[in-house]
């Protein structure tokens, strides 16, 4: 365990309150969103594999601007993307999030 913030030594510098106020921004932060999620690649691994392989081809090139046609280059890194199956990657990810998302009682939409 990490121990308790309430055993920190505060020093003389520092608003006595410091701790206090760590907590209760702590306890009171926005618990909602997706943590706890985890994605199952399984029903999709041929296209993750398949879009690693584009990501692969074009990310370097695109990332450190060494193309100069970088309009042309995206435009086909997004076809290519789409023709190996990021739609059905996204809309996979997306049922099993809505699932977990109704499963522990949290919104949908």
């Amino acid at each position: 365990t990490w121990g308790s913030l309430r055993n920190i030594m505060i020093p003389d510098t520092e608003n006595p309150e410091l701790i206090d106020r760590i907590i209760d921004m702590t306890q009171n932060s926005n618990q909602r969103g997706n943590l706890g999620f985890t994605f199952d690649e399984t029903p999709v691994v041929n296209e993750i594999a398949a879009c690693r392989s584009v990501y692969d081809e074009y990310h370097k090139v695109l990332y450190n601007s060494l193309i100069e046609d970088v309009d042309t280059a995206v435009a086909d890194y997004v076809a290519k993307l789409a023709a190996n199956g990021v739609d059905k990657i996204v809309e996979g990810a997306q049922n099993q999030l809505t699932a977990w998302r109704t499963e522990v009682g949290r919104p949908t939409k």
